[in-house]
């Protein structure tokens, strides 16, 4: 059956068990008497009192309970499958099916949209309430009811999954990002609460702690696959990106060195009329120099500022050549490990949905 992958080692012993005494009892000829109803069917009065007429004393066939249910990631929830919450379901399911259910989680994701927009209506608002407080009296206080609920519906959402299954809520990465999201914006509101007097010096620290509160933008990553993607790509090449960027410091260290030799009359010089003089005047100065041009940032006007002084082929060559090394070898090194990250994560998010597919097609 479909169901017998989901028992427990014991529990199919104890029912093969079962269906050998239940076939050596059929197989008895006269004596005892086969058990002709089954567990399900004792619970209907009609039929119990017809058994106890026809015989007191008869056996009862031992039905194995089956519930069809999964979980988001394409398991089996074993609670439902248990033969103690057949009649009654305990309320860590109640809290599971609230969460994962798709008009749960569109109210969530409507819910950050509108409280971010709030947040910048409320940020603007910041100023002008002193000088027309009576006008903007109603709205203030409607924008910080609004911000409570929505305070509260992020609270809620949290120990509803924590009702769930505390112990496998800190095992997901994103659970643990919200609920620190949710920590952060909840702070100043609590600490301004226990202060009491607003004039204290708790309470004007709560209320520049409440810059925080734009952290809950941040949620809307953890309802969006392909933003996930995209943070997960930036986290795994980490380890990547810092090799290629000492590679790239080492580098610029080396042209910056070449770049103090090679334009010392440009620093030396007297001229009055070099916007870039001091540019390639140390190595700090050199270092920053290049990191302007890394990002293409006014290159023609450093070049035209240096061959006032310096040789122009010289100058050509040496800007160029950091250019097509900075700013085109390394910028595209950059994307292809982005991009190849990217495509691995998306096949194995491809591959684990498949498989979650299969698993419960069979």
């Amino acid at each position: 059956m479909a169901y017998e992958s989901d028992l427990c080692h014991r529990a199919e012993l104890f029912r093969s068990k079962l269906i050998d005494e239940f076939q050596l009892l059929e197989s008895i000829k006269g004596g005892v008497q086969a058990p002709v109803y089954d567990s399900s069917q004792v619970t209907d009065e009609e039929t119990l009192k017809k058994m106890l007429v026809e015989a007191p004393h008869q056996l009862v066939k031992f039905r194995v309970y089956q519930r069809e249910g999964s979980t988001a990631e394409g398991g089996v929830d074993r609670r439902l499958k248990r033969v103690k919450n057949k009649n009654k379901l305990p309320v860590g399911v109640w809290a599971k099916l609230i969460v994962e259910d798709t008009r749960f989680q569109h109210f969530m994701l409507c819910l950050i949209v509108v409280n971010s927009i709030t947040l910048g209506v409320q940020s603007e608002l910041a100023d002008a309430v002193s000088s027309r407080m009576d006008s903007l009296s109603s709205l203030v206080v409607a924008l910080d009811m609004f911000e409570y609920f929505c305070l509260f519906a992020f609270v809620t959402e949290i120990v509803l999954k924590w009702t769930d299954d505390f112990f496998m809520f800190w095992k997901n990465g994103w659970n643990i990002f919200d609920f620190f999201v949710t920590i952060l914006s909840a702070a100043p509101e609590i600490i301004s609460f226990l202060s009491g007097n607003e004039s204290s010096a708790i309470a004007i620290i709560a209320r520049q702690l409440k810059v925080f509160r734009v952290l809950r933008s941040l949620k809307m990553i953890a309802r969006f696959g392909s933003l996930k993607i995209i943070v997960l790509t930036i986290l795994q090449t980490f380890q990547t990106m810092a090799f290629i960027m000492l590679l790239l410091f080492i580098v610029a260290f080396i042209f910056a060195i070449i770049a103090v030799v090679v334009f010392e009359p440009l620093s030396n010089s007297e001229r009055t009329d070099l916007t870039y003089k001091d540019s390639f005047k140390d190595l700090p100065r050199a270092l920053g120099t290049l990191f302007q041009l890394f990002t293409l940032d006014h290159w023609y006007e450093i070049y035209k500022d240096v061959t006032k002084v310096v040789n122009p082929t010289v100058t050509a060559v040496f800007i160029i050549l950091w250019v097509w090394v900075g700013a085109f070898l390394f910028r595209n090194i950059f994307v292809g490990i982005m991009g190849k990250t990217a495509e691995s994560l998306r096949c194995s998010s491809f591959c684990a949905s498949v498989c979650s597919l299969c698993l419960l097609a069979f």
